[in-house]
């Protein structure tokens, strides 16, 4: 976050507000501040776009692995268990 930053020549409050806003989520990140220099800060987020390059970076940075029981339930083994080893010959579109 901030590598990104110092490119774009921001903060990294502004990079982490803009990510959130800019996200294909679109959410609206809550301002939270005791001081107006850290408002004025936050609201620069709206100053400029985030490039798709680092868009993608970040995105990658802050992937979760579902884990458990995720990866269980999509491994050979519960489709096997769960589907008596027919689960290929059911018509399904997520497989796909």
């Amino acid at each position: 976050m901030i590598e990104i930053a110092n490119e774009l020549g921001v903060s990294a409050t502004q990079v982490a507000m803009n990510w959130h806003r800019q996200n294909r989520f679109r959410i609206i990140p809550v301002i939270g501040a005791r001081k107006e220099s850290q408002i004025i800060d936050s609201l620069g987020c709206l100053d400029f776009e985030i490039p798709a390059d680092k868009l993608l970076i970040l995105d990658e940075l802050t992937r979760v692995d579902p884990g458990f029981p995720h990866d269980l339930l999509h491994s050979a083994q519960a489709n096997d268990l769960l589907y008596g080893g027919m689960v290929d010959k059911f018509d399904n579109h997520r497989s796909k």
